[in-house]
């Protein structure tokens, strides 16, 4: 497990991938092979071509271990991972079992980040814009607050709610700061 962590500090998941694989199908079953699925699943989704497998593996861990410390972060993980990949589908399901299993958790803003943004590229436009205006509410001084802010925007004027799309998005002209959001 801590080979695979040094291996991942470097940027090396290739490398990590191997040693977890050399090891895990020896491991006992414990806390150290606990660590040891979740180190395959970071180190999959650290190489793009193999991001899919992530999902999967990240699934089946919060999936056989629902009560561990780590099914939370592999349910968001398995949720933003195909968000990535653009399988807004699966995002939107790992974001619900997230939701229904670990509502309170400290990464219950990013799930429902992800449900937002999962949520707009489906076509789901007004939950979208409840989600974004709940993240703004929740927390408005996270580092993603001014994406929910224009994505809300594009939520609603997607709605056809033209009027509240401009009352949204016009007092936030002046103080956004990426380009791409302006």
């Amino acid at each position: 497990h801590w080979a695979a962590l040094c291996q991942m500090r470097k940027k090396q998941p290739a490398e990590a991938l191997k040693t977890v694989r050399a090891i895990l199908p020896k491991a006992p079953d414990g806390p150290d092979k606990l660590s040891l699925l979740i180190d395959e699943a970071d180190a999959l989704y650290e190489i793009p071509a193999q991001r899919a497998e992530s999902v999967a593996k990240y699934a089946a861990y919060a999936a056989a271990y629902p009560d561990d410390a780590s099914a939370p972060q592999a349910t968001y993980m398995a949720a933003f991972a195909s968000m990535n990949l653009t399988k807004y589908a699966d995002a939107l399901k790992y974001a619900d079992h997230f939701l229904a299993a670990h509502a309170d958790h400290d990464l219950a803003v990013g799930v429902k980040h992800v449900k937002a943004e999962s949520s707009l590229m489906t076509g789901k436009y007004a939950d979208a814009a409840a989600l974004y205006a709940e993240l703004l509410a929740a927390a408005p001084k996270d580092a993603d607050a001014e994406i929910w802010k224009v994505h809300r925007g594009t939520a609603l004027y997607l709605l056809r709610k033209y009027q509240e799309a401009i009352d949204a998005l016009t007092p936030i002209v002046a103080e956004l700061k990426k380009p791409d959001l302006v």
